[in-house]
């Protein structure tokens, strides 16, 4: 019998995240819940779509102008902590 290592996920809301996407997106997130970012990034960073898709990140309030304030949910700090 062979051994096989098989990277670990941790599903949020039928969305798979890796080890990697997780520690990714805690870069994001180091220090304060919140995070400011430029609309475009958020648009083009596939780490923040996929937080955003399974509730990990939720917008409490749209911004007008070209940044917008992304808060980790209660279950995006429980999937941060996870690594």
């Amino acid at each position: 019998m062979a051994l096989v290592e098989q990277p670990r996920t941790i599903i949020l809301n039928e969305v798979s995240f890796s080890e990697e996407e997780i520690k990714e997106l805690k870069k994001h997130y180091s220090e304060l819940d919140m995070a400011i970012f430029d609309k475009a990034k958020v648009r083009a960073e596939a780490i923040l779509q996929k937080g955003l898709t399974s509730g990990a990140i939720v917008c409490m309030k749209p911004e007008v102008g070209d940044q917008v304030t992304l808060h980790l949910s209660q279950d995006g700090r429980k999937l941060l902590n996870k690594v």
